[in-house]
Order: structure tokens, then C-alpha cells, then sequence
């Protein structure tokens, strides 16, 4: 199955590459969306037996690579004709979302180690995935400008690469804590090539302000979305990442940020909310702690910012 989509993935990107066709560049990019969205179940489904057979995981792990490769050299062609006058690419923001989701898939079933072999494959196309993250934000300043069929505000089924980073970042905080550190060095170490990623997303963000804004948006839209479900602990971990790690407010970097900003007038009182009627003690600290994260950049940004609305 993984040898087929991979082989399928390559002529795409072949004839697309001699041969633009640009009316149906979305079909292209949905319908490799539609293989890796294929592929996840079928490792779930097959990792044990295969982590058993080295050799039938070592062409597994080959094709995975490859697959990679062919899907984020797809995005890049598309992405290469995008400007500022073209329509929002939905389709890439979805393809973008379902690699990351297949990465912490093939280091879920098959451990880091295995995992590691898909970094060079990576590597060099992390800016592609970037622009394709941020592609349906790019040309909004509001978060209500966005098209509505590109996000659900109510689901997180596009992104559950998402929820990973949230547990990755919470334990990380955590992991002083004697309880949690077993627990987070386990995760850490069992997500390790997905951390590296993320890393290298962060290197490249906070090189352009407006990129970081079209991403950084998402992290917020996944953290509103956490908050409904109180997800508290990934709610945090997610406020942690941005705040720390993705935008530093002692630097000033939130003054350009008008879409994070923007979704912050409405996170922030929702977070507030939520304190005054959480009934867990342990939910309320660490919402008071996902607070204190942001109250800085509130105090300073937002209200200038509702201001020139």
C-alpha cells in the first residue's frame, strides 16, 4: 500500500512539474492529502508486524521518506505560483497539516529512531510546509477574514500533530516535577524527530513577522479550540510554546502580529471565563498559569490593538 501511494505521489509531482496545469492544482493537492490520510491507518494497522520484519520496515521507512519528499515537492510547485492576488489554497494548508500528522504517526508506531531517517527528507522542504501552514492567512488581517471551510474551529481532526505539541510542551514545563519527569523524558525522547521539526519551523518563523503571523494564528485557533474541550493541560502547553518559544514578548515581537492579536482579544477573556468557572482546583491552576503567560502581552498589545479596529 505505502510502495503505491508513494509510486502515485511521484507521477503526480512529475506531471505536474513538466506540465503545470493550474486549474487543478487543488485537485492535486487534495487527492495527496487523500493518500497520506490513507497511509496513517494502514501503519497503525500493520506497525507491529512490520517492526518485527527489519528488512519490510527498512523499504517501509524508504517509502515514507520518498512519499514525503514527492508530497512537499508538490506543495512547493503549487506554492511557486501563489501571489498576493491568488485565492487562499485551502488544500495546501490541509496537505501541510496531514505530513506533520504522518510524521508523529511513523514515531508513534515505529519510535524515533526509525523516525530520524525522515529528517533529511524534511529538512529542505520546511519552508514549503511553512508558507502551506500559513498560505490561507496570509492575505487576512482579522481571524473572522479566513475562509471558514479551512479551519473548523470545532475539531482538531486536521491537526492532531497539534495535541503532541501540547503534551510535549506541558511536560517539558513540568518537568522539574519528580511525578512528571519519567513521563516527560519518555515523551520527549519517544517524539524526538517531531521536536527537531518543530524547531526548525520556529528557526524559520521568526525570521519574517507576517509568516509568523499566518502560522502563529493556527496555534491559537488549536488552543481556543482546547479551551472548549478543557484540555487545560495541552491548552497550556500550546500558550507555553507561543509564548516562549514562538514569540517573545520581552523582545516586542507581538507588535506586528495583528491576526494573533486579533484571536488574543477573544482567547484571553475566554481563559478568564474559564477560571471563574472551572470546578477543578487543578484545572484553575493551570489555567491561571496559561494566563499569566499571556497577561504581559494583553496588557501591552491588545487594547492599542481593538483601538485602531
Amino acid at each position: 500500500m505505502v510502495k503505491m501511494v508513494t509510486e502515485v505521489l511521484k507521477f503526480i509531482v512529475d506531471a505536474i512539474t513538466m506540465c503545470p496545469i493550474f486549474e487543478h492544482q487543488g485537485k492535486c493537492l487534495q487527492f495527496a492529502s487523500a493518500c497520506i490520510q490513507v497511509i496513517i491507518p494502514t501503519l497503525r494497522k500493520h506497525s507491529h508486524g512490520l517492526a518485527q520484519l527489519s528488512e519490510d520496515l527498512k523499504g517501509t521507512l524508504l517509502c515514507l521518506k520518498s512519499s514525503f519528499t514527492y508530497a512537499t515537492k508538490l506543495l512547493n510547485v503549487v506554492l511557486k505560483n501563489y501571489d498576493d492576488t491568488s485565492s487562499p489554497l485551502p488544500e495546501a494548508f490541509t496537505l501541510a497539516n496531514n505530513l506533520l500528522n504522518l510524521v508523529t504517526s511513523i514515531e508513534s508506531y515505529f519510535g524515533s529512531k526509525n523516525a530520524r531517517c525522515l529528517i533529511p527528507a524534511i529538512k529542505p522542504w520546511v519552508l514549503d510546509l511553512i508558507l502551506a501552514l500559513g498560505s490561507s492567512h496570509l492575505l487576512t488581517n482579522t481571524p473572522h477574514d479566513r475562509d471558514p471551510s479551512i479551519i473548523s474551529q470545532n475539531s482538531l481532526c486536521f491537526f492532531p500533530w497539534l495535541k503532541v505539541l501540547g503534551k510535549l510542551e506541558f511536560l517539558d514545563m513540568n518537568a522539574h516535577n519528580e511525578d512528571e519527569e519519567a513521563s516527560s523524558i519518555s515523551a520527549v525522547n519517544k517524539f524526538s524527530v517531531f521536536k527537531d521539526i518543530i524547531e526548525m519551523v520556529v528557526v524559520v518563523l521568526r525570521h519574517n513577522s507576517k509568516v509568523l503571523d499566518s502560522v502563529g494564528i493556527i496555534f491559537l485557533i488549536g488552543l481556543a479550540t482546547l479551551l472548549e474541550r478543557e484540555e487545560y493541560g495541552l491548552a497550556l502547553g500550546i500558550v507555553h510554546f507561543v509564548c516562549v518559544k514562538l514569540v517573545r514578548h520581552e523582545h516586542g515581537e507581538w507588535e506586528d502580529l495583528r491576526l494573533m492579536l486579533a484571536s488574543l482579544q477573544e482567547l484571553f477573556p475566554q481563559i478568564k471565563n474559564s477560571i471563574k468557572d472551572s470546578t477543578s482546583e487543578e484545572g484553575r491552576k493551570v489555567l491561571e498559569s496559561a494566563e499569566a503567560f499571556l497577561e504581559p502581552v494583553w496588557t501591552a498589545y491588545v487594547s492599542e490593538y481593538a483601538g485602531d479596529q
